[in-house]
Protein backbone atom coordinates (compact mmCIF):
# COMPACT_ATOMS: atom_id res chain seq x y z
CA UNK A 1 0.00 0.00 0.00
CA UNK A 2 3.04 1.94 -0.45
CA UNK A 3 6.16 3.14 -2.05
CA UNK A 4 9.37 2.61 -1.88
CA UNK A 5 11.41 5.36 -1.59
CA UNK A 6 11.06 8.13 0.57
CA UNK A 7 11.37 11.04 -1.74
CA UNK A 8 12.08 14.63 -0.99
CA UNK A 9 10.58 16.32 -3.44
CA UNK A 10 9.84 20.37 -3.18
CA UNK A 11 6.60 21.40 -2.70
CA UNK A 12 5.73 25.02 -2.15
CA UNK A 13 2.97 23.55 0.06
CA UNK A 14 5.18 21.30 1.70
CA UNK A 15 5.75 23.30 5.66
CA UNK A 16 6.57 20.85 8.51
CA UNK A 17 7.05 24.09 10.71
CA UNK A 18 3.50 24.71 10.50
CA UNK A 19 3.09 20.77 12.16
CA UNK A 20 6.05 20.45 14.65
CA UNK A 21 7.52 24.80 14.69
CA UNK A 22 10.84 25.56 14.75
CA UNK A 23 13.63 23.32 14.73
CA UNK A 24 14.36 21.76 18.56
CA UNK A 25 17.13 24.46 20.01
CA UNK A 26 21.10 23.21 20.13
CA UNK A 27 20.35 20.71 17.36
CA UNK A 28 22.19 20.32 14.34
CA UNK A 29 22.95 17.81 11.83
CA UNK A 30 26.88 18.21 12.89
CA UNK A 31 28.12 15.01 10.53
CA UNK A 32 25.07 12.76 10.23
CA UNK A 33 24.42 13.02 6.60
CA UNK A 34 22.05 10.10 6.56
CA UNK A 35 19.37 12.03 4.02
CA UNK A 36 22.12 12.98 1.31
CA UNK A 37 22.48 9.04 0.84
CA UNK A 38 18.62 7.43 1.98
CA UNK A 39 16.16 10.18 0.01
CA UNK A 40 15.22 10.33 -3.60
CA UNK A 41 15.63 13.72 -4.72
CA UNK A 42 13.81 15.00 -7.71
CA UNK A 43 14.17 18.74 -8.08
CA UNK A 44 14.80 20.90 -11.14
CA UNK A 45 18.26 21.76 -9.72
CA UNK A 46 19.13 18.28 -8.06
CA UNK A 47 18.15 14.54 -8.98
CA UNK A 48 19.39 11.46 -7.20
CA UNK A 49 17.91 8.09 -6.39
CA UNK A 50 17.46 6.80 -3.31
CA UNK A 51 20.17 5.41 -2.25
CA UNK A 52 22.71 7.10 -3.79
CA UNK A 53 25.09 9.46 -2.20
CA UNK A 54 24.41 13.03 -3.78
CA UNK A 55 27.28 13.93 -5.06
CA UNK A 56 27.95 17.01 -2.81
CA UNK A 57 28.02 14.97 0.21
CA UNK A 58 31.31 14.85 1.91
CA UNK A 59 30.34 11.88 4.47
CA UNK A 60 29.81 14.23 7.18
CA UNK A 61 28.55 17.25 5.53
CA UNK A 62 27.95 19.49 2.42
CA UNK A 63 30.46 20.31 0.18
CA UNK A 64 28.51 23.62 -0.89
CA UNK A 65 26.11 24.20 2.33
CA UNK A 66 26.52 27.70 2.04
CA UNK A 67 24.94 27.14 -1.47
CA UNK A 68 22.68 24.50 -1.00
CA UNK A 69 19.78 23.54 -3.37
CA UNK A 70 15.90 24.75 -1.67
CA UNK A 71 15.11 21.13 -1.20
CA UNK A 72 18.29 21.21 1.22
CA UNK A 73 17.65 23.83 2.82
CA UNK A 74 14.02 22.86 3.92
CA UNK A 75 13.98 19.46 4.36
CA UNK A 76 14.89 17.88 8.07
CA UNK A 77 14.20 14.58 10.04
CA UNK A 78 12.26 15.16 12.63
CA UNK A 79 14.79 14.33 15.34
CA UNK A 80 15.66 18.04 14.40
CA UNK A 81 12.16 19.47 14.85
CA UNK A 82 11.86 17.35 17.89
CA UNK A 83 12.97 17.65 21.41
CA UNK A 84 11.35 14.65 23.42
CA UNK A 85 13.23 12.27 21.01
CA UNK A 86 16.66 11.16 22.23
CA UNK A 87 19.89 12.57 21.13
CA UNK A 88 20.58 8.32 20.01
CA UNK A 89 17.77 8.96 18.06
CA UNK A 90 19.38 10.99 15.35
CA UNK A 91 19.86 8.60 12.42
CA UNK A 92 22.98 7.67 11.99
CA UNK A 93 22.83 6.44 15.70
CA UNK A 94 19.66 4.58 15.76
CA UNK A 95 19.61 3.47 11.75
CA UNK A 96 16.06 4.96 11.29
CA UNK A 97 15.15 8.09 9.58
CA UNK A 98 11.58 9.86 10.67
CA UNK A 99 10.39 11.96 8.55
CA UNK A 100 7.63 14.30 7.68
CA UNK A 101 6.18 13.05 3.96
CA UNK A 102 3.54 14.69 2.03
CA UNK A 103 3.24 13.51 -1.46
CA UNK A 104 2.47 15.03 -5.12
CA UNK A 105 -0.56 12.79 -5.60
CA UNK A 106 -1.32 10.56 -2.37
CA UNK A 107 -3.37 7.28 -3.59
CA UNK A 108 -5.50 7.95 -0.14
CA UNK A 109 -6.35 9.80 2.60
CA UNK A 110 -3.77 8.24 5.20
CA UNK A 111 -1.32 9.15 2.67
CA UNK A 112 -1.72 12.99 2.04
CA UNK A 113 0.94 14.20 5.08
CA UNK A 114 2.46 11.45 6.93
CA UNK A 115 4.83 10.15 9.36
CA UNK A 116 7.56 7.96 7.73
CA UNK A 117 10.07 5.50 9.38
CA UNK A 118 12.67 4.17 7.88
CA UNK A 119 15.12 1.51 8.83
CA UNK A 120 17.18 2.09 5.99
CA UNK A 121 20.38 -0.34 6.96
CA UNK A 122 18.49 -3.17 8.81
CA UNK A 123 15.11 -3.85 9.62
CA UNK A 124 16.33 -5.03 13.07
CA UNK A 125 16.54 -1.29 14.44
CA UNK A 126 12.59 -1.46 14.86
CA UNK A 127 13.21 -3.95 17.02
CA UNK A 128 14.92 -1.91 19.42
CA UNK A 129 13.43 -0.64 22.68
CA UNK A 130 14.34 3.20 21.24
CA UNK A 131 12.57 2.58 18.33
CA UNK A 132 9.48 0.75 19.76
CA UNK A 133 9.45 3.76 22.14
CA UNK A 134 9.65 6.49 19.06
CA UNK A 135 6.60 4.25 17.25
CA UNK A 136 4.39 4.49 20.35
CA UNK A 137 5.46 8.61 20.87
CA UNK A 138 3.86 9.08 16.80
CA UNK A 139 1.31 6.63 17.50
CA UNK A 140 -0.02 8.96 19.95
CA UNK A 141 -0.61 11.92 17.40
CA UNK A 142 -3.13 12.48 14.54
CA UNK A 143 -0.94 11.78 11.66
CA UNK A 144 -0.73 8.30 9.94
CA UNK A 145 2.37 6.62 10.72
CA UNK A 146 3.85 4.34 8.41
CA UNK A 147 7.36 2.30 8.85
CA UNK A 148 9.57 0.67 6.04
CA UNK A 149 12.87 -0.26 5.46
CA UNK A 150 15.03 0.78 1.89
CA UNK A 151 13.79 -2.12 -0.31
CA UNK A 152 10.13 -2.75 1.26
CA UNK A 153 6.94 -1.03 1.04
CA UNK A 154 5.56 1.33 3.56
CA UNK A 155 3.45 -0.91 6.22
CA UNK A 156 0.90 1.50 8.37
CA UNK A 157 1.38 1.16 11.90
CA UNK A 158 -1.07 3.62 13.11
CA UNK A 159 -4.04 3.96 13.22
CA UNK A 160 -5.42 0.47 13.46
CA UNK A 161 -6.25 -1.54 10.66
CA UNK A 162 -9.76 -1.45 11.45
CA UNK A 163 -10.10 2.51 11.80
CA UNK A 164 -8.09 2.43 8.29
CA UNK A 165 -10.87 0.44 6.54
CA UNK A 166 -13.91 1.97 8.21
CA UNK A 167 -12.41 5.30 6.39
CA UNK A 168 -12.00 3.94 2.99
CA UNK A 169 -15.47 2.19 3.12
CA UNK A 170 -13.59 -1.01 3.28
CA UNK A 171 -15.92 -2.03 6.34
CA UNK A 172 -18.92 -0.80 8.38
CA UNK A 173 -18.05 -0.30 11.56
CA UNK A 174 -18.61 -2.28 14.35
CA UNK A 175 -19.53 -0.24 17.20
CA UNK A 176 -20.30 3.45 17.93
CA UNK A 177 -16.91 4.23 19.39
CA UNK A 178 -15.14 2.60 15.95
CA UNK A 179 -17.46 4.79 13.94
CA UNK A 180 -16.38 8.15 16.00
CA UNK A 181 -12.64 7.12 16.03
CA UNK A 182 -13.35 6.68 12.59
CA UNK A 183 -14.71 10.06 12.12
CA UNK A 184 -12.55 11.57 14.12
CA UNK A 185 -9.67 10.18 12.14
CA UNK A 186 -10.96 11.08 8.54
CA UNK A 187 -11.61 14.83 9.97
CA UNK A 188 -7.73 14.57 11.24
CA UNK A 189 -6.44 13.04 8.26
CA UNK A 190 -8.25 16.06 6.08
CA UNK A 191 -6.66 18.41 8.68
CA UNK A 192 -3.41 18.02 6.90
CA UNK A 193 -3.78 17.90 3.15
Amino acid sequence: MGSRTFDMNYRPDYNPRALFGELAEGRSCSDCAVCCTVLEVSTPELKKPAGKTCEHCTGSGCAIYEDRFPVCRTWFCLWRFIGAMPDEARPDRSGILFGLAHPEDPPHPFAKTYIRAMAFEDEAAFETELAQDLIAMFGQGDLPVWISTSDSDLFLVHPATEIVDVVLGKTKPKSRQQKKDAKAWEAGVRQHR
